[in-house]
């Protein structure tokens, strides 16, 4: 253990290289310097463990398992962790100098908190920004509505309490794929959750992420999470049309075990528990609601265009988007908002793609 430890910063990784080192510097870089660095080695087969052995600091504690999976990793780090508190890392991302000094500030103003996330950026293989983060929720009841949606905070940028994390017993081996977003919703009931707005993360895609390799088992444990997480903020919440809302909502698919509209007054339930207006509304909370109205419509307009010869389906898309978000306006404002988005979209593609060939050339 490093002396006066405060912070334990848990990075299970496996075959982490080429990306480890940068991720571990990252870390011994950082302007706070109360932490100890649990490096847990989950039977990695590249050159991990001859670069983890060889780190010469010790604030890392380096621990080798048997290829035991990440959620027995993760549990295994708990139990050896010291620190007050446990920030996560993943072998592949970035943190920036002034991260955990920053979380460790705010837990210190506000000690009843048990979850903090923070902002970040999207860099690719080779280390470039190509995008950031769309979502940017940072108070505790503008989190907790996001969760009924799906998972509001990326894994390796949050601190929590590790009182708080024994207490709910860690992480489930249940879910797997989507241990964080479980932990999350069960941390939550220990007490407030917050994120700070400040970038102080860069999250690395690339194809061989965990992320990426397990895609869809994550989007169907986590539709069972937002289900179970529905249950227990309200009986007014129909868990199944809550599961249903997730895939719509990540994706647009259309729901097998229930109708639209069941998904419609599901989230006008949501709505009405979290409540936008009035003297105690949160600004960030009516931003949050916002977006995810203008991505529920957008999915609607995308069935609609799909089904526009077919007037009775296209007239009930029409009916379903005006649903979600009755104060919008008309569907033509609804299509040249949804044609600007897309060419938004297009011309950020056009101006990374000149980007990257940009950087390729030099």
């Amino acid at each position: 253990m490093f002396k006066d430890t405060e912070i334990s910063v848990l990075m299970p990784v496996h075959n982490g290289m080429p990306y480890l080192p940068e991720a571990v510097e990252s870390i011994l870089s950082q302007s706070y310097q109360h932490f100890e660095l649990l490096a847990i080695d989950d039977g990695s087969s590249d050159g991990t463990a001859q670069y983890l052995r060889s780190i010469q600091d010790p604030r890392v504690c380096y621990h080798r398992l048997c290829k035991v999976g990440l959620v027995q990793a993760l549990n295994y780090g708990l139990k050896k962790a010291q620190g007050r508190l446990i920030a996560r890392m993943d072998a592949d991302d970035v943190a920036l100098p002034q991260r955990l000094e920053s979380q460790h500030v705010y837990f210190q103003n506000n000690p009843e908190c048990v979850l903090l996330g923070c902002d970040y950026d999207e860099i690719d293989s080779h280390g470039r920004i190509i995008g950031e983060n769309e979502y940017r929720m940072t108070t505790d009841t503008a989190l907790r509505w996001q969760m009924l949606l799906g998972n509001p905070f990326h894994h390796p940028s949050i601190v929590f309490t590790r009182q708080a994390a024994s207490h709910v017993g860690g992480y489930r081996d249940a879910y797997d794929t989507a241990e964080d977003y479980d932990m999350w919703v069960r941390l939550a009931e220990c007490g407030p959750i917050a994120s700070l707005p400040d970038r102080l993360m860069r999250r690395r895609s690339h194809p061989t992420s965990v992320t990426a390799l397990h895609l869809q088992r994550s989007l169907t444990q986590s539709s069972q999470i937002a289900a179970d997480y529905a249950r227990k903020v309200s009986d007014d919440l129909d868990p199944s049309a809550a599961s249903e809302l997730y895939w719509f909502y990540q994706l647009g698919l259309e729901p097998e075990h229930c109708s639209m509209s069941q998904l419609v007054r599901n989230f006008n339930s949501m709505c009405e528990l979290f409540p936008t207006e009035g003297p105690h509304a949160s600004p960030d909370l009516t931003a949050t609601v916002d977006l995810a109205r203008q991505r529920l419509r957008r999915h609607c307009l995308h069935h609609l265009g799909r089904t526009w010869f077919l007037p009775q389906r296209a007239s009930a898309w029409v009916k379903i988007m005006k649903s979600f978000d009755p104060e919008r306006g008309t569907l033509k404002s609804t299509f040249l908002r949804y044609v600007r988005i897309k060419s938004g979209a297009i011309n950020s593609l056009k101006k990374r793609h000149a980007k990257l060939v940009s950087c390729d050339e030099s």
